[in-house]
């Protein structure tokens, strides 16, 4: 069975807010049935499966840090860091055939950090080498694709269900707890446009601690210049709706409420004209002000469950009004 997959990313810049001279190609992908989960081999069978599909074939994308492979007959790809300081005419030097080139079977460890699990990484080799979940799909965007795979993508963003925001919103909230932080660009979104869900590829440790904004960052990541105004209302409304889900009576928010950015978001969308009347911008800002306060009241065990169930009926109300989202 042959499938075609538009590569991704898969956390080049695992540490870094850096995206520049990323190259992308397709990797045709042989998928196995019955076939034993690669890090369940022996460390002789994954070495020669993971040096076996260090081909041009294999080849997904490169960056100023690393290179990266898919591995056949898995749902794998390795992360291979350049030789530090190594240059040939400017561009940096593979350790692909140093790799080759050694007899011996790598190091395997399955011990992860939980900042590691962040980036989707499942395993290091010779603790240099990371081997990392592959997801199928495409970039929001990048400089290597067609404008018509970029439309299309958009068209698929505005399709998706409420429950795709919902889990990109989690997974953003999920890496702050531990100070990790979403490089929020079109590429480090991908799209996989037969399920239409979105995966986060690129997350980074700050040297000093940030804000979390995850309506904006995850607004940016989705918009690029060929999405419409249309599918931006779209986006917006939707992004909206996964977040009253964490508002709702007796629900503990996916990140502390005041991490949520509702007015930064909301400005934001007044001035790109997203929300075209002013007015409905202080509205806004004004309810959800109200059930920030709300929900602060409830986990000091206030009942607030009648008043903020009205809250967010008036909110919904406006959704569908704004951005014509049910």
């Amino acid at each position: 069975m042959l499938i075609t997959i538009t590569p991704i990313k898969n956390n080049i810049y695992p540490n870094k807010r850096q995206t520049k001279h990323t190259q992308f190609k397709t990797v045709r992908d042989t998928v196995s049935f019955g076939q034993k989960d690669l890090l369940n081999q022996s460390p002789e069978e994954i070495t020669k499966q993971v040096k076996s599909s260090l081909t041009l074939k294999n080849f997904i994308a490169a960056g100023g840090d690393a290179e990266v492979y898919k591995i056949e007959n898995s749902d794998y790809c390795i992360r291979i860091p350049f030789i530090n300081g190594s240059y040939n005419n400017k561009k940096p030097i593979s350790k692909v055939k140093q790799i080759l080139k050694d007899p011996n079977p790598f190091s395997i460890t399955t011990e992860i950090s939980p900042s590691d699990k962040v980036n989707h990484v499942k395993a290091k080799l010779n603790n240099e080498y990371t081997i990392m979940k592959y997801i199928k799909g495409m970039p929001v965007a990048t400089p290597f694709m067609s404008e018509g795979e970029i439309i299309q993508n958009a068209k698929t963003i505005a399709e998706a269900p409420i429950e795709s925001f919902s889990k990109l919103l989690h997974q953003i909230c999920e890496a702050y707890k531990y100070n990790m932080y979403f490089d929020c660009t079109s590429v480090n979104v991908i799209i996989n446009p037969k399920e239409k869900t979105f995966t986060a590829i690129d997350f980074y440790k700050a040297e000093f601690p940030e804000s979390l904004h995850p309506l904006s960052h995850i607004f940016a990541a989705l918009n690029t210049t060929k999405t419409t105004t249309e599918q931006q209302k779209t986006f917006a409304g939707k992004m909206f709706k996964a977040t009253l889900e964490e508002l709702k009576p007796n629900v503990t928010p996916c990140t502390s409420i005041t991490n949520f950015d509702f007015y930064r978001f909301i400005y934001k969308l007044g001035y790109g004209g997203i929300i075209e009347n002013q007015n409905y911008v202080n509205l806004l800002c004004k309810i959800f002000a109200d059930i920030e306060d709300l929900k602060m009241q409830e986990t000091r065990k206030i009942d607030v469950s009648t008043v903020l169930n009205g809250k967010i009926k008036v909110v919904n109300s406006l959704l569908k009004q704004l951005f014509n989202v049910v």
